[in-house]
This record gives structure tokens, sequence and C-alpha cells, in this order.
């Protein structure tokens, strides 16, 4: 006797299981892929934003004078950009005060082109590392303290943040 198999209906609950199992599945592949995106693009801005970076650096250390406050700086890029290896930046802020007397705060940065952070020491002793990450309308911005910024915000706040320690 041949036992016919019943059309059964499948039970609501695993259809709705099997639903949102799919849509788990379509937003992890959504995820990913724009992960990879914003991956590429910060690999592929991120010499733009070093530029960027140095350019605006360069802006605020030469401006310091205008302070009045008988402090001076200089930032000296090094490396090629357009080369393969690692390039890096020396940021100097000194107080030139024989009243005050002299202060010294210097940063070097460190960016391997099409990485995704840029390495930092203080004062000879290293800080924590800025991730470049994907910003607003496609650029590359950076998080550095929990706060998003540009390469010129960020710029001006190494600038800044240096100054004010030796202006004390």
């Amino acid at each position: 006797m041949t036992r016919q198999v019943e059309n059964t209906r499948i039970p609501d609950w695993i259809k709705n299981r099997e639903l949102e199992k799919t849509a788990e599945e379509d937003k992890a592949k959504e995820i990913s892929r724009q992960q990879f995106e914003a991956s590429k693009l910060v690999q592929q801005g991120g010499r733009e934003f070093w530029q960027q970076l140095l350019n605006r650096l360069k802006i605020n250390t030469d401006a310091l004078q205008r302070l009045g406050d008988e402090l001076y700086g200089s930032t000296s890029p090094m490396g090629d950009p357009a080369g393969s290896g690692e390039v890096s930046c020396h940021i100097q802020v000194d107080r030139r005060s024989v009243r005050l007397g002299p202060e010294l705060s210097q940063m070097n940065l460190f960016y391997q082109p099409g990485g995704h952070r840029i390495r930092r020491w203080y004062q000879n002793r290293p800080l924590d590392d800025i991730e470049l990450r994907s910003g607003q309308e496609g650029v590359v911005a950076v998080v550095d303290d929990s706060i998003p910024m540009t390469s010129e915000e960020l710029a001006d706040s190494l600038v800044q943040s240096m100054a004010e320690r030796v202006r004390r």
C-alpha cells in the first residue's frame, strides 16, 4: 500500500522565521557591502586627506606668531606622498620667551598611503592612532576623542592643543 503524503500547509511561524532569516542575511550582506565601500573610499581618499592635513598644519603653525605670545611653529613633512612608502610630518610649537622661559611642544605623525590610520607621537611617546573613516558626502574624515573631524578641523585641533600647552 502506497502511503500518500498529504499536501500540508506550512505553519505561519515557520514562514515568518524564514522571512526573518532572509531579511537578516540581506542586512548582513548590505552591511558588508557598505563596509567594503567605506574601506575602499578611505584607501583611495587617504592621500588627499593627508595632503589637506599637511597644508592646514602649515597654515596653523605659520600663523602662531599672530597670537603675540612669543609662539612660533613649524610643519615639516617628510617622504613622498605619491610614493608607496610611509610618509610623516614633524610639528613643532615653541615659546621663545625671556620672561616666561622657553617651552617646546612637538608631535610626529606617520601615514602609510592607502592605510586607515595615522600614527602619532607627542613628546617622544605614542598617542592613540587617528582612524581614517568614510565621512559625510563620500569624503574621508577622522574620529579623534569621539569627535568626527575633517582634515582641517584635525589640524586646527592639534596645533591649538600644542599651543595651549606651551602658553602656560
